[in-house]
């Protein structure tokens, strides 16, 4: 326990540090889900993770905008 008092009083407390990138956006099914019924695609929930990942990339540079705000609300959300 002294020894992990001494390493705080020396290096300080430690950093949380968490990097997020929105490649991570197309594994998010609710969010593609929304996405492609929005543009009148409606397919089951089951069969959005089986779209392939060039079309899951189509689906949201179809609308960045979007695909941009659930970004933020799941990171949001993740942090909270």
């Amino acid at each position: 326990m002294l020894n992990l008092f001494a390493t705080l009083q020396n290096r300080g407390l430690p950093v949380f540090f968490v990097t997020l990138t929105s490649a991570e956006l197309s594994r998010w099914t609710c969010d593609l889900g929304a996405i492609l019924k929005q543009q009148g695609d409606c397919r089951y929930e089951s069969d959005i993770p089986n779209i392939d990942y060039k079309e899951k990339c189509e689906v949201l540079k179809s609308t960045p905008v979007t695909a941009v705000q659930m970004f933020y609300h799941e990171s949001i959300y993740f942090l909270s």
